[in-house]
C-alpha cells in the first residue's frame, strides 16, 4: 500500500535515495510511516487505509485522539500549513524532530 500511496506522496525508496533529512520530509507520508518502529508490511493496522478509509481500530490501547501523542502536527518553515507526521512514535515535549 505504501508503494501505491507513494505514487503521489513518494515512497521510502524515493526519499532515501536522495540522502536528505529534516522536517521537509514530513510531507511524504509513506516515507514517514515506513520509518515507524512498528511498521510491518504484513500488519493491516499499519497501512494508509487503516486510518483513512476504515473504521477498524488501529490501536488496542487508545480509544481516540491517538495522533495527538503518536503523530503530531509539524509546521514547515515558510509554509502556512501543518502536516501530520506519519512516523508513529511516542512524542516527547521538546524532543528534536526525528530524521
Amino acid at each position: 500500500m505504501s508503494d501505491f500511496c507513494g505514487r503521489c506522496h513518494r515512497t521510502w525508496a524515493q526519499i532515501e535515495s536522495q540522502g536528505l533529512r529534516g522536517v521537509i520530509y514530513v510531507r511524504f507520508q509513506p516515507y514517514r510511516l515506513t520509518n515507524s518502529r512498528c511498521c510491518d508490511a504484513a500488519d493491516k493496522r499499519i497501512r494508509c487505509q487503516a486510518c483513512h478509509t476504515s473504521t477498524a481500530k488501529a490501536c488496542r490501547v487508545g480509544r481516540r485522539n491517538c495522533v495527538r501523542c503518536h503523530m503530531p502536527k509539524v509546521a514547515l518553515p515558510g509554509a502556512h500549513y501543518q502536516f501530520t507526521d506519519h512516523e508513529i512514535r511516542i512524542v516527547r515535549p521538546g524532543a528534536p524532530y526525528p530524521d
